[in-house]
């Protein structure tokens, strides 16, 4: 009678801790269950006008250059923006050379494929379109894991999250989160122009307060 007592008090004791490592185990997964919502960035394109009415046979009027400068300058445009001009029937080619002008001194280029904006502009004016992308990081991580009950030494949810946002505000062009760079080369050039730089500029030293007179802030001699 003993022995059964005691049997059935051992598998009772073996139900009772299977049971709550099951619960522990079902209560931290260790990967996304696609319950929890995916942590990634959200790349949106915005498109921004500027419309050039009346440009005359012999180019753009210093106004219209004035308010073209003053458009890319409280944009900002810059490395990532795609610029395309959308221009009516009779837009004189003295004009486009101005408009051409004014974005390469930004950095930029005109693109080949005019953007559609859904307006036709005037026969003799045009529509300056930039196109740029923006990244919109997640906002997480919203909830955090009780380690001190991490009996399966389960992952934080959401792991890799700051990754994720630190991604999204260093990446230069916010479309390569989308299409990628399938540029796939380096520049040699650049990489010479760097070394060289490093080699030949004339090298910053600094001394710590309190070294003077050959004193070394480090307990030696001779500063660094």
């Amino acid at each position: 009678m003993r022995q059964s007592v005691r049997k059935l008090a051992r598998v009772s004791a073996a139900s009772i801790a299977l049971a709550l490592l099951g619960a522990c185990q079902s209560s931290l997964p260790a990967h996304y269950d696609g319950i929890e919502q995916e942590a990634r960035n959200e790349v949106h394109m915005v498109r921004l006008a500027h419309k050039i009415d009346s440009a005359a046979d012999d180019g753009l009027a210093d106004s219209q250059k004035t308010s073209i400068i003053r458009f890319l300058a409280e944009l900002d445009a810059g490395y990532g923006d795609s610029v395309t001009l959308v221009s009516g029937t009779r837009f004189p080619e003295t004009a486009f050379a101005d408009v051409g002008r004014i974005i390469r001194a930004h950095g930029l280029a005109l693109g080949a494929d005019a953007a559609s904006i859904g307006e036709e502009p005037d026969s003799n004016g045009a529509i300056l379109v930039v196109d740029r992308y923006i990244v919109t990081s997640p906002q997480c991580p919203n909830s955090v894991l009780q380690m001190s009950k991490n009996y399966t030494n389960a992952s934080s949810p959401q792991f890799g999250c700051a990754n994720v946002i630190n991604l999204g505000q260093m990446v230069a062009n916010p479309r390569d989160l989308l299409t990628g760079n399938g540029n796939g080369r380096t520049s040699t050039g650049k990489a010479v122009q760097s070394l060289r730089a490093w080699r030949e500029e004339v090298p910053i030293i600094l001394v710590p307060q309190g070294a003077d007179n050959g004193a070394s802030g480090f307990g030696g001699s001779g500063g660094f």
